[in-house]
C-alpha cells in the first residue's frame, strides 16, 4: 500500500490522522524492504476501521488520539533499510 492510498482511505480526519496513515503506510513498506510479513489488506482494514472509530469524535479528540498513536509509532527503531521512508 502506497502513503497515497493510506491517507485516502483516512480520508476527511484531522491531520495528525494523515500523518499516522503516512507513517503506518512506511512502516509497511520499511517491512517489505528488510524481508519481513507486510500484510497490505491487514492495514487497509486497520485504517478502515480507525476512520470508522475516529470520524464520530470531535476533530480535536481524534487529532490527540492520532498525535498520541503517531508518537508511539515512532518510539520503535527504524532499521537502516527505511532511513529514508518519512521523517520520524
Amino acid at each position: 500500500m502506497t502513503g497515497a492510498k493510506a491517507r485516502e482511505i483516512i480520508g476527511d480526519l484531522p491531520l495528525p490522522c494523515v500523518e499516522l496513515a503516512s507513517l503506518k503506510a512506511d512502516m509497511l513498506t520499511c517491512a517489505e524492504r528488510v524481508g519481513g510479513a507486510a500484510d497490505h489488506e491487514g492495514l487497509r482494514t486497520e485504517l478502515r476501521d480507525l476512520r470508522w472509530t475516529l470520524q464520530s469524535l470531535p476533530a480535536d479528540e481524534a487529532a490527540s488520539r492520532c498525535s498520541a498513536l503517531t508518537n508511539e509509532l515512532r518510539t520503535q527503531p527504524k532499521p537502516q533499510a527505511c532511513w529514508n521512508l518519512g521523517n520520524g
